[in-house]
Formats: structure tokens, C-alpha cells, sequence
């Protein structure tokens, strides 16, 4: 970012104003802020409007009166009259994390870690026991297609073995004794009654 130049957001914490009355004010083409605004395209590619840092040596729209040399301090561009914390271009945290063993903060996370663990053990657990399971259930596909490929083997056995057999003729009628004989002869002759 440039040093010359401060965002609105940026000027309106120093001043101890909302962005929305710097705005206001730079919309107003009577305003004595005017001569500081600049329009540049920021790190995104947009047209941004700026204020160049030399409104921080106007006492009428600086009240803090606390004018900035960007060649000795480019990163802090003043103290902001309203927190009292400097103002950075870029996020920095002001603080380091704790990190003491006993406080409560390690505690809980200490019993989250110890919570996704067993998690994941019970998660790993299961998956194993789904590997088993679906081992078995292969083991027992491959057992019932290797017995359905012989059990069409033989039925093509069978069919084949059925085809090359002739078919068996008809038995003779069995043969009929000489009074059998007769009598079939007597009885068609004889007139019915």
C-alpha cells in the first residue's frame, strides 16, 4: 500500500468519527477536506478513494493534532484517539494466544483431543469390522458363483448325454395266449342279445 495516502476507514479512527461522516464530507464539494482526496486503484484493481496523509497535519480536521512521518513509522500511521491502539494497513494480532498448561482454555482442549480420539478409534473400529464383513460376504459370492458354474456344467453334461442316447422304442404288446385268441374271435361272431 502506498504511505502517502490513508484509507477513509483508516482516517475516520484517527479522527474519532464513523466512516460514513468522512464520506459525507467528501461528497460535499464545498468541504475543506477536498484537497485531500485522491482516487486510486487498490490491491483488488477497483477505484478506491484515499486521503493523502498530509490531512493529519490540518489541525481543523485532525483534533488529535498528532501529525505522522511516513518515512520513520510507514507501518503505524497514528494513535487512534478512540482505543488508543496504533493503526496498522495490514491485521496483526496484538496479542499472543495463551499457552498455559493448566489454565482452562488447555483443559478443554485437552478433552477434545482426548474426545476425537477415541472418535477416531471407534470410527477405525468400525470400518475394520465393515472390512471383515464385506470380506466374508465376498468369500461367500465366490463360493456360490464357483457352485452355480458346476452345477451348469452338469446340467450341459446331462443335456449332452440326453441328446446322444436313441429314443427307446415302444415295448411290443405282449403276446396273446390261443384262448384269448378264441375267445375274441367267438364273441365278435356271436350275435349280441
Amino acid at each position: 500500500m502506498n504511505n502517502d495516502v490513508l484509507t477513509v476507514k483508516q482516517f475516520a479512527k484517527i479522527a474519532g468519527v464513523s466512516a460514513q461522516a468522512v464520506y459525507k464530507r467528501i461528497n460535499h464539494k464545498e468541504s475543506d477536506i477536498q484537497p485531500y482526496v485522491v482516487n486510486r486503484v487498490n490491491p483488488q484493481g477497483k477505484t478506491q478513494t484515499y486521503l493523502k496523509i498530509s490531512i493529519l497535519d490540518d489541525p481543523e480536521l485532525n483534533p488529535s493534532n498528532q501529525p505522522v512521518n511516513p518515512v520513520e513509522q510507514p507501518e503505524v500511521v497514528n494513535q487512534s484517539t478512540v482505543d488508543d491502539q496504533p493503526i496498522n494497513p495490514v491485521e496483526q494480532p496484538s496479542e499472543e494466544p495463551e499457552t498455559a498448561s493448566g489454565d482452562a482454555l488447555t483443559a478443554h482442549l485437552k478433552e477434545e483431543v482426548k474426545f476425537l480420539r477415541e472418535h477416531i478409534e471407534t470410527l477405525s473400529a468400525n470400518l475394520q469390522d465393515e472390512k471383515n464383513h464385506s470380506a466374508e460376504i465376498l468369500k461367500s459370492l465366490q463360493f456360490e458363483q464357483s457352485r452355480n458354474r458346476e452345477l451348469e456344467q452338469q446340467v450341459k453334461l446331462l443335456q449332452t448325454h440326453a441328446e446322444d442316447q436313441p429314443e427307446p422304442e415302444p415295448p411290443e404288446p405282449p403276446k396273446k395266449s390261443f384262448r384269448a385268441w378264441w375267445n375274441n374271435i367267438w364273441n365278435s361272431t356271436t350275435p349280441q342279445q
